[in-house]
């Protein structure tokens, strides 16, 4: 990792650090609000965190008393190593991950022990970021389904990027399809949700949005779109879901007027490289959406915001009126210079006597007709 990157993770450090009391205040001033405020990236990044540690927390267990059997503790180990293949370095759970991993066999034994290691390696996220608390309200969940799914669309960006592990040393590679199982297994025996977990395993068993066509089951040398599907798969997977919501709510005042198209992701605003002429979605676009929202952050060269800045400017008045009064101001100091200078010349500036019997002005430095 470079410089820049280290100064990224530097800067999200700072960013999210609890603020000591001195400095609540000093980050209300108006002046310096901006510094203290998250980006998208790392409101993201924070919910996912919280989101994996709660899931910990209140989903592996189903009880406090007893060992997990194999099929639970397999399916944590698995899941385990999902994430410490897929997860960037930024989100600072790899040395949790890395304990749980090595002492698996004890942390199985009894939630109480799940707990001790999780505190030993404690994270900075207390709370839901504002969006995923806004969309708690609308859910009986509250704010983790949403931080859920970023979680789950950072795995399978990060399982791409990262090509199943291979480029953090991971010797065995994790192909998008053992990774799609993976999550199978984890929503049939962790997810706190029943059916939410019905309705997820039903639709992934029935091979929904081609999943036993498009996800590659071998590693070796697979093509980097071929990594992606994972990505597209959850994509078009979670789309599915926002619809199917939307449909159970559209006989209540929940939709508030919203069509089917509004909760589609991502919306025009967000992408409008995305969708295209004919009202397909790009494959390739939505891709480099899913990396910059999940992984790296906007681009800000993108064609994207090049294209906005070129739309904004468009719905401007080609001269601003700045422009406007400066030129007309000009105008005035040019007329006003050229007056005087013409006065100066003519001696017209001076007080004029009285014509004589002639009808010509003594006074003036030139003889003129009055």
């Amino acid at each position: 990792r470079g410089k820049a990157n280290d100064a990224k993770d530097s800067d999200h450090q700072r960013r999210s650090r609890p603020l000591r009391p001195g400095e609540r205040v000093f980050s209300k001033l108006p002046i310096v609000k901006r510094a203290y405020k998250k980006t998208p990236l790392e409101d993201t990044f924070s919910d996912a965190t919280l989101a994996f540690v709660e899931g910990l927390k209140h989903g592996v267990f189903p009880d406090a008393v007893g060992p997990l059997d194999h099929r639970r503790k397999e399916a944590l180990r698995e899941w385990l190593a999902l994430l410490s293949a897929s997860l960037p370095p930024e989100l600072a759970l790899h040395a949790l991950i890395n304990d749980l991993m090595a002492n698996i066999d004890t942390v199985s034994k009894m939630k109480s022990n799940l707990i001790k290691t999780i505190k030993k390696h404690p994270i900075k996220e207390r709370k839901w970021s504002a969006a995923c608390s806004k969309a708690g309200k609308r859910s009986e969940h509250g704010g983790f389904s949403c931080a859920f799914w970023k979680l789950l669309h950072i795995v399978s960006v990060g399982l791409a990027e990262q090509r199943g592990g291979m480029d953090v040393g991971k010797e065995d590679a994790i192909t998008p399809m053992k990774a799609a199982d993976t999550l199978r297994e984890y929503m049939a025996l962790f997810f706190g949700c029943d059916v939410c977990t019905r309705k997820f395993i039903s639709q992934y068993d029935q091979c929904a949005y081609r999943r036993c066509d498009r996800l590659a089951e071998s590693a070796g040398d697979l093509p980097d779109e071929e990594w992606y599907e994972l990505a597209l798969y959850l994509w078009e997977f979670h789309n599915g879901v926002s619809v199917s919501v939307y449909h159970d709510k559209i006989d209540t005042a929940k939709t508030k007027g919203k069509d089917e198209i509004s909760v589609i992701y991502p919306n025009m605003e967000e992408c409008f490289l995305c969708l295209g002429e004919d009202g397909i979605f790009d494959d390739e676009q939505i891709t480099r959406h899913l990396v910059e929202t999940y992984w790296t952050g906007p681009d800000r060269d993108s064609k994207d915001d090049m294209l906005r800045t070129y739309e904004r400017s468009l719905e401007r008045p080609l001269v601003s009126t700045t422009v406007l009064y400066a030129s007309f101001s000009m105008m005035l100091l040019a007329a006003y210079v050229m007056k005087r200078r013409y006065i100066k010349r003519t001696g017209f500036h001076k007080k004029f006597d009285a014509p004589n019997s002639n009808g010509y002005s003594k006074t003036a430095k030139k003889w003129r007709r009055i």
